[in-house]
């Protein structure tokens, strides 16, 4: 039982992407097509790909499905950059909570024996 409570527990952590999101202001940054984005628009954070821009809209795919968007609405748009930091501190943390899991379930399994 602990070991399913501590696997729920440290899920989230392994499931973490090697991405990260960095706000962009559009005034001084211009969208790049075919990059990976998170877009806000009507309170709904979706992540979407760049498909086509102008000046004023800007075309958005979101799985098959493709949106034009007015730039005037996005409230937050952020892109998606490769986080070497996360990528090295993954493996480690992978190796570290297995071997936990695994010294939790032979401490588990020597307290039962010893009972």
């Amino acid at each position: 039982m602990k070991n399913a409570a501590l696997l729920i527990l440290l899920l989230p952590f392994l499931l973490q992407s090697c991405y990260s999101y960095k706000t962009i202001n559009l005034g001084k940054t211009d969208l790049v097509e075919g990059k990976k984005y998170k877009v806000m628009q009507d309170n709904k954070l979706k992540k979407v790909s760049l498909v086509t821009t102008n000046d004023s809209i800007a075309t958005f795919k979101n799985g098959k499905v493709q949106n034009q968007i007015p730039i005037s609405e996005l409230k937050d748009i952020k892109i998606r950059k490769f986080s070497v930091i996360k990528t090295i501190a993954l493996i480690p943390m992978i190796y570290a909570i297995g071997t936990s899991v695994y010294l939790l379930s032979s401490l588990s399994n020597i307290n039962k024996a010893g009972n």
